[in-house]
């Protein structure tokens, strides 16, 4: 009895294993509303406003701007 309970559920589990593949897997994960392609206009501002502030981080900034002129 105890046997036969440890192979069906083998079985089962082996089932499950096997038949949750499926040949859709790349359309089901594609988001339909994501951006593939995106033009250097777009892309362009957002790069020279993190590229001109590499230099310091925002608590340097406001220390330089605030702090200092008491």
């Amino acid at each position: 009895m105890k046997q036969s309970l440890i192979l069906s559920s083998i079985f089962l589990v082996g089932m499950e294993l096997f038949s949750s593949c499926t040949d859709k897997f790349e359309s089901m994960n594609t988001n339909p509303g994501a951006v593939t392609e995106a033009s250097l206009k777009y892309i362009l501002p957002y790069v020279q406003e993190v590229g001109a502030h590499l230099d310091c981080t925002p608590y340097q900034r406001a220390d330089n701007l605030y702090a200092q002129m008491y």
